[in-house]
């Protein structure tokens, strides 16, 4: 059994460049089970792929950090690792659904796709009453020409703490778009780090997050443009309700040698209730000349003469607030390709579905 009462607090979705300690944003810190049990997953694979269990990126840094990857790597867990086979195009969705059973757990996850590839890996987290603690750290190579679609979706409505840290390595031209969802979750870190290591390659990412009542979000995105002419682009969409509080941390990091490169970030907060509260910090690091890096974040809260009209039309001010925090999120969820997952989303956030 696993002892619930042993935990370790380490620093976790730190910046690369730190600020002024007083700001209070430059890490986030998580208390971390002594032990874990290996969370169950359930795996539809398509043939295309080839699975074992032994990892293969473990090079590979991740948004949570080196304390986090070592707490990782010192705990025994399992690893379910896919190859995708030199110009392989997967017709299906590689799938995994996670269920958080045990009280804490944790599971690595990694995806090697070889060159000239095409896959689109889809994510389902969910957990059980008893669950508290829930680690997740994914990991992908992409080499040359491969074009990998990931989508991760935060089904989560226990009391729990979730870790989801993610990690990929990019070669010459490869593309990995990233959609990540976070509807739910007491208190939830959010890492991601991307390396641009090729010629063109490319990092898209969509996220959209909605909190309410006393929910807690820390999210940190790193990307490192190595290779010339790569780009990334980083959209970030959510809505803090009541209470909630989310701190954002993005850096665009333009190394010497990415000449050519161009890097976008944009956050988009709704703030709804006095009492959020609201953090962001993008950044932009450059130590090339020839490049373009764009940054920005906007707060707002809800226009009252918008208010004011939606509710002369008969609507309650709560209805109000679900309506905008639903169409922020099936904003995103559009993007989703795949009519199950999208499906998914849309019937978790009560909104209608679409037909296959």
């Amino acid at each position: 059994m696993v002892n619930a009462e042993v935990n370790k607090e380490i620093i976790i979705n730190r910046l690369p460049s730190i600020t002024w300690h007083r700001l209070k944003i430059n890490e986030g810190r998580v208390n971390c089970p002594d032990e874990v049990e290996s969370t169950k997953v359930d795996i539809v694979c398509p043939e295309e792929f080839s699975y074992n269990h032994s990892s293969s990126l473990s090079d590979i840094a991740t948004g949570a950090g080196a304390e986090f990857k070592y707490w990782m790597e010192s705990r025994n867990i399992t690893t379910h690792a896919f190859v995708l086979s030199k110009e392989t195009k997967a017709n299906d969705p590689l799938r995994l659904s996670f269920v958080a059973e045990p009280t804490q757990s944790a599971v690595a996850i990694e995806l090697l796709a070889e060159e000239n590839t095409q896959a689109t890996l889809i994510m389902d987290y969910t957990a059980k009453e008893n669950a508290q603690f829930l680690a997740v750290q994914t990991k992908i190579r992409a080499k040359k020409g491969a074009k990998i679609k990931l989508v991760q979706m935060q089904r989560i409505d226990q009391k729990i703490t979730f870790i989801n840290d993610f990690g990929a390595d990019l070669s010459e031209h490869a593309d990995l778009h990233l959609i990540q969802l976070i509807l739910n979750g007491e208190k939830s870190f959010d890492g991601c780090k991307v390396i641009l290591a090729g010629e063109g390659a490319n990092f898209d990412a969509s996220l959209g997050y909605t909190l309410k009542n006393s929910q807690k979000l820390d999210i940190n995105y790193v990307v490192e443009h190595k290779g010339i002419a790569s780009s990334c682009d980083i959209q970030v969409n959510g809505v803090l309700r009541d209470q909630s509080e989310k701190v954002f941390r993005g850096t665009i990091d333009l190394q010497r040698g990415a000449s050519k490169s161009v890097g976008t970030e944009k956050e988009d907060v709704l703030m709804i209730d006095d009492g959020v509260v609201n953090k962001s910090l993008p950044v932009i690091l450059c130590d090339e000349e020839d490049v373009e890096g764009n940054h920005g974040a906007t707060m707002g809260r809800l226009n009252e003469d918008l208010l004011f009209y939606i509710k002369s039309r008969g609507i309650p001010q709560e209805e109000v607030y679900e309506l905008m925090s639903r169409a922020r999120i099936e904003e995103i969820a559009q993007k989703i390709e795949d009519v199950q997952a999208r499906n998914t989303v849309l019937e978790y956030i009560g909104g209608d579905t679409d037909e296959d």
